[in-house]
């Protein structure tokens, strides 16, 4: 039972490495009535290795090495019964199996009806010479070798003649120790009654039964005006000692234990007030750390929901500066198009005049044309009319003139055949020059109409190009817009880290707030709070309620 009371929670085997504590370290636990931890300081947790959620209302046994013999536990029950600080080495281990002494200074909590409420226990370094010396002997206890070897209130005894005769004289108190010197007196005292009388008559009867009464009556005395003041001094100073600022100590005694007794009280007394305003200070703190704490987590949260969305603004106008960069690179590329149609445009212009030209040549030339078959049909005419003239001249010569009629017959064939050839080819002139006319007015018409399409592609170049350099200055300008949204977005991502800092910082502080709360709460200022850790236990066995913190697992 005490080997798994010891193990119980450790996860790692035992090392033969030695831990030791810094020589300004002190190690606060406090436990409940049924030895499980009610709170332990940082250093205690780093001693240890565990943290306060793993130690936390676990039997405290467990931390002990498993060299420390039950006798421990047993003077550490021993002791507390009744109702006395213990003092003394033990060897605890670590989480990683390493060991560690120390020396303890356990002091039991009462309630109002002294009943055992749990201990405030103290722990520092060990010298090496305690350890030296306690060492073998918690080695020949754990063997079964130290049967002769006792611990009484920390310290070690032989149970030999010697060693029971220290057990007795330490075991003796200050009222045993007046009585024996009031009896020691009254035995002199006798003695020298019996010593100087002759006889025992009643004289010598009556002197001694006056010696006795005056012998027991200064007992009474020295054990009510010594004993009893220091007794009850001893009980608010271990009260003290646990933290139990509540007693009060009255004296109207002006001697000197009158003034130890008003000097204890004083002490309550200023560290009740200084453990007051500091649970006072720590309250409000712990308050504000709390709100700071929180506040700090309000802005974390809406520190990174800014950085969510302005980096989703920044993925937005990432695609927006790459659409826009689109749009300019295709602004450019429809520009240079338009810029080739303006140029073909006006070739075609151009090549339009030039065919406006040429339709009016061919216009001019058809026109002569024209005139020149009108002179050709005046000519047939004429051929004809002297042709007929020609005939009427033969006829009239007769025979001599027959051949020439031929002749002349002929010749108006040929007039009559080029009068008609002439009417043909002006009639087909005439329709050519008709149709060069409209040719003419349709190239005019195109020529304008090309006119007005060179004007207009210019204008849609012109309107291109503004809008391909208005395209470029979006470009840069969201380029830059952009670059100012990373950079914004870079400053709060060093914000969210910042704040994550911040509110790390704000709960470390709540957290050594609330350390510190628990802390002051070592001190007890009403017999109320010393109730309330005698009931943060429930034990259901009647038996345990007798066992400590130790000897409970045990």
């Amino acid at each position: 039972m005490v080997e798994q009371a010891k193990n119980s929670g450790a996860a790692t085997s035992r090392s033969s490495r030695e831990y030791e504590i810094g020589a300004n370290e002190f190690l606060v636990l406090v436990s409940d009535k049924a030895g499980n931890f009610a709170y332990a300081n940082p250093a205690y947790c780093n001693a240890s290795g565990y943290s306060w959620d793993e130690l936390k209302g676990t039997v405290m046994a467990r931390m002990m090495d498993k060299d420390t013999p039950v006798q421990l536990s047993k003077d550490i029950d021993y002791t507390i019964k009744r109702k006395k600080p213990w003092t003394g080495i033990i060897k605890n281990k670590r989480k990683n199996g390493d060991y560690y002494w120390l020396r303890l200074n356990l002091s039991p909590i009462f309630t109002a009806n002294n009943a055992y409420a749990g201990g405030l226990l103290v722990h520092s370094k060990a010298t090496r010479e305690e350890i030296a010396h306690y060492e073998p002997v918690y080695k020949m206890m754990t063997s079964g070798q130290g049967k002769n070897l006792l611990l009484r209130y920390g310290k070690v005894y032989r149970l030999n003649l010697l060693g029971k005769a220290q057990l007795f004289l330490h075991g003796l108190g200050l009222r045993a120790k007046v009585w024996g010197a009031a009896l020691a007196a009254a035995l002199i005292g006798v003695g020298c009654v019996l010593g100087v009388a002759e006889q025992l008559d009643a004289k010598v009867w009556a002197s001694l039964i006056v010696l006795l009464s005056a012998c027991s009556a200064m007992g009474l005395f020295l054990a009510n005006a010594i004993i009893a003041p220091i007794k009850k001094s001893i009980r608010a100073a271990n009260d003290i000692a646990a933290g139990n600022l509540s007693t009060q100590l009255d004296s109207t005694r002006s001697d000197e234990v009158g003034e130890l007794m008003r000097a204890l009280n004083q002490m309550n007394m200023n560290m009740r007030a200084t453990v007051v305003d500091v649970r006072d200070g720590v309250g409000v703190m712990h308050r504000a750390t709390g709100d700071i704490a929180s506040g700090a987590v309000d802005l974390s949260e809406r520190t990174n929901m800014q950085a969510a969305h302005l980096e989703t603004t920044a993925a937005s106008m990432e695609e927006m500066t790459a659409s826009v960069k689109q749009t300019a690179d295709a602004s450019k590329q429809a520009s240079a198009c338009v810029t080739s149609a303006r140029a073909a445009a006006e070739s075609g212009g151009k090549v339009i005049d030039q065919v406006i030209a040429t339709m009016a040549g061919i216009t001019q030339s058809s026109k002569k044309i024209a005139e020149i078959i009108g002179v050709i049909d005046s000519i047939a005419f004429q051929t004809n009319m002297l042709a007929l003239n020609a005939a009427v001249e033969a006829a009239r010569a007769g025979e001599q003139g027959r051949g020439f009629a031929v002749v002349a017959a002929e010749v108006r064939n040929l007039a009559q055949r080029s009068a008609t050839s002439s009417r043909e080819i002006r009639q087909l002139i005439f329709d050519s020059v008709e149709k060069i006319n409209n040719g003419s007015k349709l190239v005019d018409t195109a020529g304008k109409t090309m006119s007005d399409v060179v004007t207009q592609v210019r204008q849609v170049t012109d309107l291109v190009m503004r809008i391909a350099d208005v395209s470029l200055e979006q470009s840069a300008g969201l380029g830059q817009i952009n670059d100012g949204v990373a950079n914004l977005d870079h400053v709060t991502q060093q914000n969210a880290a910042m704040v994550d800092e911040a509110t790390a910082s704000a709960e470390s502080l709540r957290i050594q707030a609330e350390q510190l709360a628990a802390a002051v709460s070592v001190f007890k200022l009403t017999q109320q709070e010393n109730q309330e850790l005698y009931l943060s236990t429930k034990i259901t066995s009647a038996e345990s309620h007798e066992k400590t913190m130790y000897t409970r697992a045990a």
